[in-house]
């Protein structure tokens, strides 16, 4: 997905905002900028809450 998005900021498409505190990993598409991290973060969210959800579904089996 964030390769996808940082194509289209390479086209010009859509606006570029560094985050100079991140780093540069082409391999896992991590690049240092706001509308790249933010999906990341998001996706990382949805995974705690999903992980935390089934971990409590199973203990109250």
């Amino acid at each position: 997905m964030d390769k996808s998005i940082h194509s289209l900021q390479a086209a010009g498409v859509i606006d570029t905002h560094t985050a100079p505190a991140v780093p540069f990993i082409d391999v896992i598409g991590l690049y240092p900028t706001l509308e790249t991290m933010l999906p990341q973060v998001i996706l990382l969210i949805i995974i705690v809450i999903l992980a935390l959800w089934f971990k409590k579904q199973e203990s109250a089996a």
